[in-house]
């Protein structure tokens, strides 16, 4: 019970346990295998492999090809945004979180090329579109996993698990609260003009 608490303590079963009997919580942690337990050092693997970028030429200038990488990465992040918001297919979110985390790494790797104080404040704006999301995808990967599991389990544990799978809905309606007052501050900011605005002077100075 113990190992399977500790995984899911990043999105806090407390208030369901505090509001289940021992015996059902005790159902639930021994009938439930670890493998739907969220497997974070795996997954964080497989969001930092980052695919190629095309068409970047051998004599471009450093200038150049950060633009083009950025401006890719950014592009697509930014087209994953209507179906987070709309929060039907839970992939949206993933994706938009993983170009978030490569967006940020190629921003980190081209720091030099940017004016350092406005670099500094998008930079904070696209970590906190990677950390409000983050909040979301762990409970959307907990809560499909207890969903795929639910055939394997019998009548009774079966209505154990429904239980824990709307507590994790509701937990999952609270954490993207934070993620659409983000989108909804950034739109009223004209964020997405302001970055590729500041990443096109940094390729017109080149």
């Amino acid at each position: 019970m113990g190992e399977v608490l500790r995984d899911l303590n990043s999105v806090d079963i407390s208030e369901f346990v505090e509001e289940t009997d021992p015996p059902v919580v005790a159902s639930i942690l021994h009938t439930v295998p670890a493998v739907i337990c969220l497997e974070k050092n795996w997954n964080r693997t497989m969001e930092t492999t980052e695919p190629k970028i095309k068409e970047i030429a051998p004599d471009e200038t450093l200038e150049a090809c950060a633009r083009q990488i950025i401006v890719n990465y950014f592009h697509e992040m930014m087209s994953y945004k209507d179906g987070a918001k709309e929060g039907t297919d839970i992939e949206f979110v993933h994706d938009m979180r993983v170009t978030s985390r490569r967006l940020r790494a190629a921003m980190d790797n081209f720091a030099d090329c940017f004016p350092k104080k406005p670099f500094k404040k998008h930079y904070k704006k696209i970590k906190a579109i990677t950390r409000t999301m983050g909040a979301v995808r762990d409970l959307d990967v907990l809560i499909a996993r207890f969903q795929n599991e639910l055939t394997n389990l019998t009548a009774v544990e079966q209505a154990d698990i429904r239980g824990l799978i709307e507590h994790l809905q509701r937990k999952r309606k609270e954490a993207r609260e934070p993620m659409l007052t983000l989108f909804e501050g950034l739109e009223e900011t004209g964020f997405e003009t302001e970055f590729l605005d500041l990443v096109e002077e940094v390729n017109q100075s080149a």
